[in-house]
């Protein structure tokens, strides 16, 4: 246990450096370009302001910096030639389960940080939080995360809102994670996200995804019930198997990877 805690000590410290506050900032930057293309009087809330906030060419930008903070880290290490070291060091499932941990909290990090800041842009330049005329709260279900909002918890509906983003941009980069032991080419590596959700996006579209499993309805319209902690249960727990899922694959990929050479 004391090698997989110094591995993923070491995995951190790589993905935390400056190269992650970069992409925070960067993803904030993508925020307030989606907004720039509309065209505001002055009188709109906090709430509609952050719904506008996303649109889906920047999205797709934002999956890449998520993806950059420590998805091609198996890519930078086999580039070394420093993954057999590290091998012998830890072993597979350690190395393997540190870089999916690292992966994981590294693109969270990325995309909650670089909303967060967005919302913080948007408090000091909204005159209202919530004005039910503008937003569509007033329409949503009972049980929807904008009722949140509609009777209140602006906190709790900031919350619910910066967490599954995060959590849904994050399983895309673990995925990358995962391909990159198939794919070693980083640039390769990082527009994964950006095929997958553009096929998905498409299959869905054509019908051939149930509406249950839209990315929208299991991390965005997930029902809340007015509570937080339901709001987030579920998205969590998705991103989680997800990422399990995706980690196993990149534990065989690597051992695949090492035994052929």
């Amino acid at each position: 246990m004391k090698r997989f805690w110094n591995l993923f000590k070491t995995d951190l410290r790589r993905a935390f450096g400056v190269r992650l506050w970069l992409l925070c900032l960067g993803v904030t930057a993508l925020f307030l370009l989606s907004l720039s293309h509309y065209y505001f009087l002055g009188g709109e809330d906090f709430c509609y302001r952050i719904k506008l906030a996303e649109l889906p060419i920047f999205i797709d930008i934002m999956l890449v910096f998520s993806t950059a903070a420590y998805g091609v880290s198996f890519c930078e290490d086999w580039d070394n030639r420093n993954i057999r070291n590290l091998f012998v060091r830890a072993g597979a499932k350690k190395y393997a389960a540190s870089k999916v941990a690292s992966c994981f909290l590294a693109s969270f990090t990325v995309l909650f940080i670089g909303k967060l800041l967005l919302v913080l842009s948007q408090l000091a330049v909204s005159p209202v939080l919530f004005n039910p005329d503008v937003f569509d709260g007033m329409q949503s279900p009972a049980g929807s995360v904008d009722a949140l909002a509609y009777t209140g918890n602006f906190g709790g509906w900031v919350l619910v809102n910066l967490v599954r983003f995060a959590l849904e941009g994050t399983v895309f980069s673990v995925l990358a994670l995962a391909v990159s032991t198939v794919l070693t080419n980083k640039f390769v590596v990082l527009v994964v996200p950006l095929i997958v959700r553009m096929l998905y996006q498409c299959a869905t579209i054509g019908g051939f995804i149930p509406a249950a499993l839209t990315m929208s309805n299991l991390f965005e319209d997930s029902y809340c019930s007015l509570s937080v902690f339901q709001g987030l249960l579920r998205p969590v727990l998705i991103s989680l198997a997800s990422c399990l899922l995706f980690g196993c694959l990149f534990f065989y990929g690597v051992k695949r990877r090492l035994e052929n050479g």
